[in-house]
């Protein structure tokens, strides 16, 4: 039996203890740096209460108060002392959206190497960094000076989690708006 408002309970042996009620710290890494990351850590350190302690989450496949290799996601804990008080709580680990790229082109027109690419980031961790698979190498978010073929852009963000897509620069032929009669 437990009285937390009088600060006592009474053990499974009868004697009656001082009571400090179940109290959790809790630490780990709750915000993964990537989306879809799964190295998210829950460490619970419980204190007061009668010992043992029993801790049991929503999620069967989840034991013991040190939990790894987690993606996002809410984990549900339930922590029972030995007098059957009980202290529920819920833990959430979050991740920042995945980056997202749309990519607009301008083809080459003629025998000039003048097309274009340029990639739009959103999502993920800002500041973003580029990297074009020209040769030269162009780390801009439009690449420049472009013949006809496929590049593949690199969009890393401050968190070093990256998206790639490639795109397709077309040849176009130049229009001759001269008309002699």
């Amino acid at each position: 039996f437990v009285n937390a408002e009088l600060g006592w309970a009474v053990g499974s042996d009868g004697t009656i203890i001082r009571y400090d009620g179940l109290v959790t710290d809790i630490d780990g890494d709750l915000l993964l740096d990537c989306s879809m990351d799964s190295d998210g850590t829950i460490d619970i350190t419980p204190s007061g209460g009668i010992l043992p302690l029993d801790i049991e989450w929503s999620d069967d496949s989840l034991t013991g108060f040190n939990l790894t290799d987690l993606p996002s996601g809410e984990y549900t804990y339930t922590l029972t002392d030995d007098s059957g008080l009980i202290l529920v709580e819920t833990i959430f680990i979050t991740e920042p959206s995945a980056i997202e790229l749309s990519l607009t082109v301008t083809p080459a027109v003629g025998n000039q190497n003048g097309g274009t690419a340029t990639v739009d980031a959103a999502g993920g961790t800002p500041p973003f960094s580029y990297n074009w698979n020209t040769s030269p190498a162009q780390s801009t978010e439009t690449a420049t000076d472009l013949d006809s073929g496929e590049y593949t852009v690199t969009v890393t963000d401050d968190n070093e989690c990256t998206s790639v897509q490639t795109v397709t620069v077309d040849f176009v032929e130049p229009v001759n708006n001269m008309n002699r009669d």
